[in-house]
């Protein structure tokens, strides 16, 4: 294995995945055949289907009933962990039951007949950082990459006896559950706040509306509502730039860039709450919430509430189509001279019992969003800590050391 020096408990074995497992390829539509969107009993799984480890099930593309019989013997079942070994390499998954009898991509490979050998530790092994160094120390070719089946079969592993594998990815697996369970939470509570936003706000369904409208220059509004620009109700400000020396490991501040978190550092330029507007480059107009005090960095800036929720522009903000003040062509950015002058209509009372309660939904719905999101980062940071020693032994499960 890429580290030797280690001391292996007693009991471990540093083998080859060829000596406990099958390795299986999976294969291409013939020729002239085509994979359909609309849902078959045939999910065919591609290396763009595979993200962070997982699969991505709601862009599947499905093989056609008519088609399927060529290709009927290369499928995943419940289980299965497979690895990508063409172009981009080393993208894993495991399949879930959703997936049984799922379809799979010449440009990936299965393991099959596993002996002695936990399917679930086989996965945690696969993503650590032994295991990705050991798939990179048997790609071979310089234009095009690939990972040979005999690579995968020479992919050197530490095992345990079965039992302890079993438990270590028992709790791999918890620590994982848990931080799914939280995205998924945040995943609900952000579709309630964008539900009760589109009807209070789009539908001008709200508590107390009487169904009373005005003409406006946005169209009907509710009588008593008025139309704003942006700048009457947001704060804009810029990023700053800060150079990768001052970053810090242990910072508790995230840096923001134009479309994701690029360190830490014990500084900040903003306050939270504080919405993440990029700027410049591909992702101009993405826009990120951040409860947290922070650091935008110069190809991004922030924007906040003025005497309204900064959770509830944030809802404003998602609905707003930015490509109407994008501009340039081989750099777009954001003009955000144009940007401060959009219209948006509100209760002309502020203090208004309807808008207190708006305000505080929304700001409850995201203080929420914030404490799953901390407890998803120190649940990742644990997994991530725990994962390689685990691997290598230096951390033992309760009741499996010497």
């Amino acid at each position: 294995m890429a580290d030797q020096t280690i001391t292996i408990p007693k009991g471990w074995k540093v083998t080859t995945l060829g000596d406990v497992a099958d390795i299986k390829g999976g294969k291409r539509l013939p020729m002239g055949k085509s994979l359909v969107t609309q849902r078959t009993k045939h999910p065919y799984i591609r290396i763009t289907d595979i993200e962070n480890n997982k699969i991505k099930k709601g862009q599947l593309q499905f093989v056609p009933d008519d088609v399927f019989s060529s290709i009927s013997r290369y499928i995943v079942n419940s289980g299965d962990v497979i690895v990508s070994i063409v172009g981009s390499i080393g993208f894993v998954a495991k399949i879930d039951d959703d997936l049984d009898n799922a379809s799979l991509t010449e440009n990936c490979v299965k393991f099959v007949n596993l002996n002695n050998l936990d399917s679930k530790y086989l996965y945690y092994f696969l993503t650590s950082k032994s295991g990705q160094n050991e798939i990179e120390r048997n790609t071979v070719g310089a234009v095009q990459k690939k990972l040979p089946i005999y690579g995968v079969q020479n992919i050197q592993i530490l095992l345990p006896l079965i039992n302890e594998q079993q438990a270590i990815a028992a709790i791999l697996s918890s620590l994982d559950d848990k931080i799914e369970l939280l995205r998924e939470q945040n995943k609900t509570l952000e579709a309630t706040a964008q539900v009760i936003f589109k009807e209070w706000f789009v539908n001008f369904n709200f508590p107390g509306a009487t169904g009373k409208m005005i003409d406006s220059e946005l169209g009907k509004i509710p009588e008593g509502w008025k139309v704003v620009s942006f700048d009457e109700i947001m704060k804009f400000t810029p990023g700053t730039y800060i150079p990768k020396e001052d970053y810090e490991n242990n910072g508790d501040n995230f840096i923001y860039g134009s479309n994701s978190v690029m360190g830490n550092t014990n500084q900040k330029t903003h306050s939270g709450p504080i919405i993440i507007l990029a700027k410049i480059g591909t992702y101009c107009g993405a826009i990120r919430f951040s409860h947290d005090d922070c650091w935008i960095n110069n190809n991004a800036g922030g924007i906040q509430g003025l005497n309204i929720s900064t959770a509830l522009i944030f809802e404003i903000l998602k609905h707003f189509d930015f490509s109407i003040v994008r501009e340039g062509s081989g750099q777009p950015y954001i003009n955000m001279s144009g940007l401060k002058m959009q219209k948006f209509a509100i209760p002309k009372d502020l203090n208004s019992e309807f808008f207190k309660k708006i305000s505080q939904s929304m700001d409850s719905i995201y203080l929420k969003i914030a404490g799953n999101q901390r407890q998803i980062q120190t649940l990742s940071k644990l997994r991530d800590t725990l994962l390689p020693k685990l691997m290598k032994g230096e951390v033992r499960v309760a009741g499996f050391n010497e």
